[in-house]
């Protein structure tokens, strides 16, 4: 359970990195 958290986690954070990269090339 804490490992599937943990990649969840990740996987927000990697996904959340990629929206803002996304949005400042946009800019």
């Amino acid at each position: 359970m804490l490992i599937y958290y943990l990649q969840s986690e990740k996987v927000l954070f990697f996904l959340y990195i990629f929206l803002l990269n996304f949005k400042l090339r946009i800019l």
